[in-house]
């Protein structure tokens, strides 16, 4: 299922109620781990993915995880979209902006940033 909203499933865990607010940070950092260093690391692309340090391609996401928002049908992309388990959640958190090597790919206050 693909949503227009890719925060979905980082909303839903974090609003599963197994992540405090002590532990928030260190949530997101292994959640970092698991969805960026390990996966270049898989694919050999290490060097040039999956961290941010010097020489490497600025692929980010600012995320606000004290927001939260009400997801409707709108939100997402699937046929079966009226029958989304996640349809009527409000859930915690939201990705402000997407970077691609640097440059600003989604900006959620501007729809016309996506690229």
């Amino acid at each position: 299922m693909l949503f227009k909203k890719p925060e979905v499933f980082v909303k839903n865990a974090m609003n599963e109620g197994n992540v405090s607010e002590e532990d928030k940070n260190e949530y997101l950092q292994l959640l970092s781990l698991m969805m960026c260093e390990r996966p270049a690391s898989l694919l050999g692309i290490q060097e040039r993915k999956g961290s941010l340090s010097e020489g490497k391609q600025a692929d980010f996401l600012i995320f606000d995880p004290d927001s939260s928002e009400l997801i409707s049908s709108q939100d997402i992309y699937s046929r079966h979209k009226d029958v989304c388990i996640y349809k009527g959640r409000t859930l915690k958190g939201r990705i402000v902006e997407t970077y691609l090597k640097g440059e600003v790919i989604f900006n959620n206050s501007d729809p016309n940033v996506l690229s």
